[in-house]
């Protein structure tokens, strides 16, 4: 029966097109429910009851903070953000990564952001020692496909990174490993005057807020073990 109404439908709009008779259709507009959605942060927090309904208007996603940037003193209890982050089981629960690593037998530990010289054995700086070698080859080895294939396997291979040099990269990465331990050992143990080296994280890392890549941070580090190329 919809079928025939359909045809009749279309019908009567042709013979309407055809007489240059405008036609108008109208069409309900359905707001979309809450079914099937995922729930907010300020949802499951209330589900918890760690929310005052009283005082919705002071919550926030991130904390607040004055004209410096710094957080002002009592805004993260108002940030939903922070308070999820203090749920053990949030804060407990697997990455989608970390999910998919455990399902293969595989361990992934993520290390803190915009610290890339944490990454474990130095996987940061052999990356730079690649991009390195890279960066001084030839511009007509890179134009074909096949050529920048076969030339980012020669720039990870093992001439370029062999044994020694990962090694004394890994060495570099667990020097920052020290220094940051360092510090928060100092921070649990209500030191005033951390004791650091790598000149005080290289002055506590300059509050990073983009990704860091080793060839930039430590380049004279990274660049003292890529090949030196002739006519480069």
């Amino acid at each position: 029966m919809s079928e025939r109404r359909n045809y009749r439908l279309a019908e009567l709009q042709e013979i309407a097109r055809k007489n240059n008779i405008d036609t108008k259709v109208e069409k309900t507009r359905v707001k979309k429910g809450w079914e099937g959605q995922p729930k907010g942060l300020l949802q499951v927090l209330w589900e918890r009851g760690w929310i005052d309904q009283g005082q919705l208007e002071k919550y926030t996603m991130d904390p607040a903070t004055d004209d410096d940037g710094k957080v002002l003193e009592g805004a993260e209890d108002w940030s939903l953000r922070c308070l999820m982050a203090s749920c053990l089981d949030f804060a407990e629960e697997m990455t989608a990564l970390q999910h998919v690593g455990n399902e293969l037998g595989v361990s992934v530990i993520i290390t803190p952001k915009f610290h890339a010289e944490l990454a474990g054995e130095g996987i940061e700086y052999s990356w730079g020692v690649s991009k390195g070698v890279y960066r001084r080859k030839p511009l007509h080895s890179k134009r074909s496909k096949e050529s920048f294939k076969m030339l980012v396997k020669e720039c990870s291979s093992r001439e370029i990174l062999g044994i020694k040099t990962v090694c004394k990269l890994s060495r570099r990465a667990r020097a920052y490993i020290c220094a940051y331990y360092a510090l928060y050992e100092s921070k649990c143990n209500g030191d005033d005057t951390p004791t650091l080296t790598l000149p005080l994280i290289e002055r506590l890392v300059k509050a990073f807020k983009t990704h860091r890549a080793a060839i930039d941070f430590d380049a004279g580090f990274v660049n003292g073990f890529v090949p030196k190329i002739e006519g480069v």
